[in-house]
């Protein structure tokens, strides 16, 4: 990872963090996360104040079926990484999960996080998915987890 991708990645943190540390999530990850990007100094890969808001809207999960179709994640200048397990995901990560991962309420919205290690991860409020056990290689669980790609 670039170092200009892992600056990203920090201020993407510190930016959630102020916000959501604290705080329990309340349903609104995917508007929450959309306002840290858009909020970060320099924006996170090519998503920025004034794009961010372009990629579908409906629910969390929309960001992942966008990002993984017609090298969408490319052109946001954002990487797939090839982890099924989002307490691997690097600090700083965007973690995309389907509905019914353990620690989702809503049926069909699945969940969107920003990773912030410690096995914490930021959206709304402080949230976690009940540990590294809930996801066993070939789960299918997460949909995506993005990063920077420089």
């Amino acid at each position: 990872m670039s170092p200009n991708a892992k600056a990203q990645m920090d201020r993407l943190t510190e930016t959630a963090g102020r916000s959501a540390a604290h705080r329990r999530p309340g349903g609104w990850c995917y508007r929450a996360v959309k306002k840290f990007i858009a909020s970060t100094p320099g924006g996170y890969g090519g998503l920025n104040a004034g794009n961010i808001y372009k990629i579908p809207q409906a629910r969390a999960r929309d960001f992942a079926d966008f990002m993984n179709r017609d090298g969408n994640a490319a052109k946001y200048g954002l990487r797939k990484l090839d982890i099924s397990n989002p307490y691997d995901a690097p600090k700083g990560a965007l973690v995309v999960v389907a509905p019914g991962t353990p620690g989702t309420r809503h049926p069909t919205a699945g969940d969107i996080t920003i990773a912030a290690g410690g096995g914490r991860f930021y959206n709304d409020g402080n949230m976690g998915y009940g540990g590294p056990r809930n996801f066993p290689p070939g789960n299918r669980h997460v949909l995506g987890i993005y990063v920077p790609a420089n």
